[in-house]
């Protein structure tokens, strides 16, 4: 737990903030995040660390949001993830 809030109203509010921060990043990298959390519980920490390198490889790396990441840094602007 990371929040205490006063109200449903300010924790219905902070879920969402959290949610819109979630779903601004690319898809790929939220599905895999969220995979290897599901994961979690049967793995050690070493096979944890091996398999999110793995799937970084097999998926992110080859990625063209991984491509507009890095273009939209350059050009100072805020990504427009496809989740491809």
């Amino acid at each position: 737990m990371n929040d205490v809030y006063e109200s449903f109203e300010a924790t219905y509010a902070a879920g969402m903030a959290l949610a819109g921060e979630i779903a601004a990043n690319p898809p790929m990298a939220v599905q895999g995040t969220k995979f290897m959390l599901q994961q979690s519980d049967t793995l050690t920490t070493e096979q944890s660390l091996l398999m999110n390198g793995m799937f970084t490889l097999m998926t992110s790396l080859k990625s063209h949001d991984l491509q507009e990441s890095m273009r939209a840094f350059a050009e100072k602007r805020a990504p427009s993830y496809t989740g491809t």
